[in-house]
């Protein structure tokens, strides 16, 4: 009797923040028994596997943990944050490298839609990065992050009456600290300062855009 190679598929999912959708990756797997005679009649049936106890742990982008670490001084931490610039106007959100390119383009379109509420030119774009590059004697701690994230506002703004849009844990983390809610105006040495929700938030829930708004009519008045 003849002893036909097992070929296992075995699925799995890369559980990104992507919408609605999950684009499954297979491995093949072929395990081949201690004696199996040549044939050519011999016919390989393929057996899919799933197994729910393999797949990874989505990321959930709306938790900023997720995008940062909160860490005490001299701990590592690691983050990327986005920075929009339109007139006297700086919007911050954090960045997750792993969801999905059409969630990013997504969280790109709507700061821009926020920007042009205040000015209708496009506005400017950058992305910073920490550390700043893989090295054992590189800073990695949090108060050098943040020092370096005001240093580049600074470099970047060209205002004097500025107002911050600080959206989510990882901007105000790195931008004027914690212990701030969602709606919070203050001033601080970058400028006057209104804490929100970040982008993911408000792209998944229509309460928290609804919020957001509310929070920005303050602003708006002042511009009249």
């Amino acid at each position: 009797m003849l002893h036909a190679p097992v070929r296992q598929v075995i699925v799995s999912a890369d559980f990104e923040h992507v919408p609605n959708s999950v684009t499954p990756q297979i491995e093949e797997r072929i395990s081949l028994p201690s004696e199996v005679p040549p044939s050519p009649s011999v016919v390989v049936e393929p057996q899919a596997i799933i197994s729910e106890s393999t797949l990874p742990e989505p990321v959930n982008e709306d938790d900023d943990s997720s995008v940062a670490q909160v860490a005490e001084y001299g701990e590592p931490v690691t983050f990327n944050l986005a920075i929009m610039i339109s007139g006297n106007y700086v919007l911050l959100d954090g960045v997750d490298g792993r969801i999905d390119p059409v969630v990013r383009e997504l969280k790109h379109k709507l700061a821009e839609n926020i920007m042009k509420i205040f000015h209708s030119n496009i506005p400017q774009f950058y992305e910073l990065s920490w550390p700043l590059f893989d090295h054992p004697d590189a800073p990695k701690d949090a108060p050098t992050a943040r020092e370096y994230v005001q240093s580049k506002l600074r470099t970047f703004i060209e205002h004097d009456n500025v107002t911050l849009i600080i959206c989510g844990k990882v901007a105000e983390q790195y931008c004027i600290g914690n212990n701030h809610k969602p709606g919070d105006s203050l001033n601080s040495e970058m400028g006057r300062c209104l804490v929100t929700f970040s982008l993911s938030q408000l792209l998944s829930s229509p309460k928290m855009k609804r919020e957001f708004y509310q929070f920005l009519i303050p602003l708006l008045k002042d511009e009249d």
